[in-house]
């Protein structure tokens, strides 16, 4: 597994296991068979590929095309598509969209944020129309 800590500025194809801790200001592709794990700032977009996965705790400021796998449990601030793959959110995770700041509750619903939220443990699938499910 490779760890990498700091500022990258270019795009990233994520073919094995990798593990960013800091700002990502270009695109990444996470191919199959590649994991990545981000706990930092990711500015550009991010697309996974069908036997690829994501693991964020950051900040996801670019939008996320989903055909594999992904976990959030940091901050969306981007558009967020599946396109027959599986992305599951955290309770509690904050989504910033043009409307507002909206937080994951624990009813599987985007509600207006009241200023602190508490990640959970209980994940919600992001389906393909844009609703959440229990997962």
């Amino acid at each position: 597994m490779v760890d990498f800590s700091g500022k990258i500025d270019h795009d990233i194809e994520v073919t094995a296991d990798l593990t960013i801790s800091g700002q990502v200001n270009g695109d990444v592709t996470v191919h199959p068979g590649g994991r990545l794990r981000m706990s930092g700032q990711m500015n550009g977009h991010v697309v996974v590929l069908e036997g690829g996965h994501l693991s964020q705790s950051g900040q996801l400021n670019g939008d996320l095309r989903c055909r594999g796998s992904a976990e959030i449990i940091g901050q969306i601030n981007g558009e967020v598509t599946v396109e027959g793959g599986i992305v599951l959110v955290a309770e509690g995770v904050q989504r910033n969209t043009r409307s507002g700041c909206l937080v994951l509750d624990p009813s599987g619903q985007w509600m207006p944020s009241s200023g602190t939220s508490t990640v959970g443990s209980r994940f919600w699938r992001w389906n393909e129309d844009g609703s959440l499910t229990p997962a």
